[in-house]
């Protein structure tokens, strides 16, 4: 059960100017989106994580180019990156749709051909499946694409937030009532979920620059050795992800955005594992508790390697991680999967060589990083204290 949380009604205002997402002249994007009454105090109209307001106030525009009188409700960002807009921008839509009075939805456009030409076929497949889930019509749908003026304009709160790793407090719980609002529209949807018994969502067809675990790929021949179903969730149909991950008796994540999919659906797990890539990650704890019989992490990890960005600050959500192998093998075996049954350590030890080398020459060749003199010497001296010189004098070797 969840904590005594209510859902917040929905908040109402008038005459709210909206700005559409643009860039400055120097190719950075600018703060957009509704410019709300008293900003400073505003909390649950605005964009949070973590319970704490994320976004910036909007430059106030020269001026309006369309005045708009029919009630809307804004909804927040057609959001590109699937993770992003299933944790934080998509948990405002349902409630929108359910008690919203039949005001159409509206939305930031993320990208410019969507700017360009505010037509819902130009939107991310992700978006417009979760639209349809939540039974929202094409027509009830509106895009921000010029400054406009809204006579009055409604706004959910976000119902689930993304998980602020740098927030020391306890994120939000979610409500119960939202809750049965999943509930009742999963219902709705004659949603028929996949039997399996175990499954586990991998990373390991993920370019190789994208944070995963090393080895990744060799983890799955085992697996699926041992009669585990791996799935590919960027390979399938977003409905089929969601009723493959209720479908399963034992369901475990590589931790990653696919994990987001699941938040449009209620209490609809049985086990759920996280297999964490980082340290001192809870990123949907709060979230799935309350939707599983039985939630769990696995942390076994030994090393974490970790590029700087351009500006010299590391980047965690681009790490590889390393596997303590004695924990993985206990943990694993907790739910009933005895890897040391398939598992060959020269093979394994190949394949950490083998997906090491591939990321640091698919990350140090990314666009972003030509030409620059980036400070790598924290990663090269964790390579070479984990027994990696190779890939450390690899990494040298391709540096400007």
């Amino acid at each position: 059960m969840t904590e005594d949380v209510k859902l917040p009604e929905i908040q109402t205002f008038e005459n709210v100017v909206v700005t559409p997402h643009v860039r400055n002249a120097a190719g950075r994007t600018m703060p957009s989106g509704p410019i709300w009454p008293d900003w400073a105090s505003q909390i649950l109209a605005r964009h949070c994580r973590h319970g704490f307001p994320e976004d910036r106030e909007p430059p106030w525009p020269e001026k309006v180019e369309v005045y708009v009188d029919e009630p809307m409700i804004w909804c927040g960002m057609a959001h590109p990156h699937f993770g992003h807009f299933m944790s934080e921008f998509a948990p405002r839509i349902l409630q929108s749709k359910q008690h919203g009075q039949g005001s159409p939805l509206l939305f930031g456009c993320s990208y410019p051909k969507m700017i360009e030409t505010g037509a819902l076929e130009d939107t991310p497949r992700h978006f417009r499946f979760v639209l349809d889930w939540y039974g929202v019509k094409p027509e009830e749908v509106r895009f921000c694409t010029k400054v406009m003026q809204v006579k009055t304009l409604k706004v959910a709160a976000q119902a689930e937030q993304l998980v602020s790793l740098t927030r020391k407090k306890e994120p939000p719980s979610i409500a119960e009532e939202y809750l049965d609002l999943l509930d009742e529209n999963t219902a709705r949807n004659n949603f028929v979920p996949i039997p399996n018994r175990v499954v586990y969502v991998s990373r390991g067809k993920m370019p190789a620059f994208r944070g995963n675990h090393l080895a990744a790929k060799y983890l799955d021949t085992v697996l699926e050795a041992l009669g585990v179903t791996v799935y590919y969730p960027e390979h399938n149909p977003l409905g089929h992800q969601i009723a493959t991950y209720a479908g399963a008796q034992e369901l475990i994540f590589a931790e990653g955005s696919a994990i987001h999919g699941a938040q449009i659906l209620g209490r609809s797990f049985n086990n759920l594992t996280i297999l964490n890539r980082r340290t001192d990650t809870r990123l949907v704890e709060k979230n799935m508790v309350p939707r599983c019989k039985y939630f769990s992490f696995i942390d076994a990890l030994s090393h974490i390697f970790v590029f700087n960005d351009p500006s010299n600050k590391p980047m965690p959500a681009f790490a590889m991680a390393k596997f303590n192998l004695d924990q993985l093998f206990k943990d694993f075996k907790d739910r009933g999967i005895d890897l040391a049954q398939a598992w060959n350590m020269a093979a394994y030890n190949q394949a950490v060589e083998e997906s090491l080398m591939a990321w640091v020459t698919a990350t140090q060749s990314r666009p972003n990083r030509q030409g620059l003199e980036i400070d790598q010497s924290t990663l090269i001296a964790t390579l070479r204290q984990a027994g990696h010189g190779a890939a450390a004098d690899h990494l040298i070797a391709i540096m400007p």
